[in-house]
């Protein structure tokens, strides 16, 4: 949202940043053009009344939603307030997950409401082909109203950051291959999966991990971690506010997510010339590697096939040039070109 607000603002359009609280670790990127506009909220799931007023103070033409929880406000808010403005609902992550088994309370709340709500939405981009497909399972709307526009990963200053040096001591032995990987630590991303086929494949051959980002499941992967005694080859520094230096210094990007809408991680990965293996997780890891052409995929959850994957991926020679050309296919100005096209469809904008 932030790389679409800074091009959407480039090209003179006036653009307001709605945040429930003036926080987040990526904030400082915004571009001056764009306003920001605070609605000073504990919780999303208090903003509609504040987003009431914003939009009738400000009256935007139209309000693009991400994030579930975020969409249910927006469209509730409509009805209840009647917002003035169009909306346009970017469905960021598989919807199945709203409804599984397992599934919180919050979510099983969030899907009742989508599949009630969603068809109030003027238009609906869904990040991946399997994320609108399910859209249009989950709330029983046409396959024509869900329009499939991937997310940007290749924004200004891309390059920059990419070929920074990374701050990490491992980077300098070039004797022993380092794998990568980025991600909240959450079950949605199954490191367990990942340390198991680490462990498998260290077996093998010398071998380091780097796992960036935060999350609640610190605590339970730190102990797997032990368990499986490879403390000395795993390494968790936390968030890292410049993920692409980690990606183009490792020899391989991995991703063991359960399910994804989209995986920015990856495609971020191939611009940085990086080789991957991901699992075939639903959804969006089997369009950006077109269906094996630029990355080996395996089942979800299967460590033995996981730690094949990787040790054949490291066998290869690379080919970064070829991966790069991929990365670059998801970058800003064609996709936020295409959002553009979508407002103009939905009377959002002059045709």
């Amino acid at each position: 949202m932030l790389h679409l607000a800074n091009r959407f603002a480039e090209l003179g359009h006036d653009v307001d940043m709605v945040l429930c609280r003036g926080t987040g670790n990526y904030l400082h990127r915004l571009d001056p053009r764009v306003s920001k506009q605070v609605l000073d909220v504990p919780r999303m799931v208090f903003a509609g009344p504040a987003l009431a007023r914003y939009a009738r103070r400000r009256r935007p033409t139209v309000i693009i939603s991400a994030l579930y929880h975020a969409d249910l406000v927006l469209l509730v808010s409509r009805i209840l307030a009647r917002l003035p403005s169009k909306v346009l609902i970017s469905a960021q992550n598989n919807p199945e997950f709203l409804g599984a088994n397992g599934a919180g309370g919050r979510n099983r709340l969030i899907g009742f409401g989508l599949r009630r709500l969603l068809r109030r939405a003027d238009g609906i981009v869904a990040i991946s082909r399997g994320v609108g497909e399910s859209l249009v399972r989950l709330a029983c709307i046409d396959r024509e109203s869900v329009v499939v526009i991937h997310n940007p990963v290749v924004a200004p200053g891309f390059e920059r950051e990419r070929d920074a040096e990374p701050q990490h001591p491992w980077f300098t032995d070039n004797d022993i291959p380092v794998l990568v990987a980025a991600g909240r630590l959450t079950p949605q991303k199954d490191y367990p999966t990942l340390l198991h086929a680490f462990t498998i494949l260290r077996q093998r051959r010398p071998l380091r991990l780097i796992i960036l980002g935060e999350g609640e499941d610190r605590r339970d992967l730190e102990a797997l971690v032990r368990s499986l005694s490879i403390e000395e080859d795993v390494d968790m520094p936390g968030f890292a506010e410049n993920p692409y230096a980690f990606m183009k210094a490792a020899d391989l990007f991995v991703l063991s997510s359960r399910f994804e809408g989209f995986a920015n991680v990856l495609a971020e990965a191939l611009a940085c010339g990086t080789p991957v293996v991901s699992t075939d997780c639903p959804y969006g890891p089997s369009e950006i590697l077109a269906n094996g052409k630029y990355g080996r995929s395996v089942p979800v959850g299967d460590a033995e096939a996981f730690a094949d994957a990787m040790n054949e991926t490291l066998d290869e020679p690379r080919e970064p040039d070829r991966l790069i050309r991929r990365g670059y296919e998801f970058s800003i100005e064609p996709i936020a070109d295409a959002y553009l096209h979508v407002l103009r469809q939905i009377g959002a904008l002059p045709r």
